[in-house]
């Protein structure tokens, strides 16, 4: 019985905590990283395409409204999702606005160079946001590691309440990252 305990617990353990580090990822590299990679675009095709990639992938990540503050009370126009949404949209009406000015015209690259300061003031978003909507999948690690550590302490469970949390932990955890694998 205790291996099983210690063998589910892990399983517990390593798929929160395998879940966390993934969406971590994907939130740095589908948001983040685009962010960053559209200030450098050299002209207006590439920001544009760039800039449809992070609004496409702001909604894919469901970072449309709500904040990215964890607690309530820092909670601003500052890191508002929905704000930070309609600022890419607006940044790219701006460069649909310049298609038809010529890269050699001085508007043209005032434009770009507008644009390129207000990504680099644009904060980058996915720590903040990942730790304050997905802190529940690090804290089923934590419960994890606690109970593999007591275990092998020897500390005793009671044989039905430990088995049922331990698989009612196991089923919540599996159930949470098939869903999220969906919206990945």
């Amino acid at each position: 019985m205790k291996r099983a305990r210690i063998i589910l617990a892990l399983l517990v353990f390593a798929g929160s905590f395998g879940y966390w580090v993934a969406s971590r990822v994907a939130l740095v590299r589908d948001i983040d990283a685009v962010t960053a990679r559209a200030q450098l675009a050299a002209d207006r095709d590439d920001m544009l395409a760039y800039l449809t990639q992070l609004e496409e992938n702001l909604v894919r990540h469901g970072v449309t409204h709500g904040h990215w503050a964890a607690l309530p009370w820092r909670r601003t126009m500052e890191n508002d999702a929905a704000l930070h949404l309609q600022s890419v949209q607006r940044m790219r009406g701006r460069l649909i606005a310049i298609e038809h000015v010529p890269p050699t015209d001085a508007a043209y690259q005032v434009a770009l160079d507008d644009l390129r300061g207000t990504l680099r003031e644009l904060p980058r978003i996915a720590t903040p946001w990942h730790v304050t909507h997905a802190w529940v999948y690090l804290v089923l690690a934590a419960i994890g590691a606690i109970v593999v550590v007591l275990t092998l302490l020897g500390v005793r469970f009671p044989l039905a309440a430990g088995t049922r949390l331990v698989e009612a932990l196991i089923v919540f955890t599996i159930l949470s990252i098939l869903a999220a694998l969906i919206f990945i």
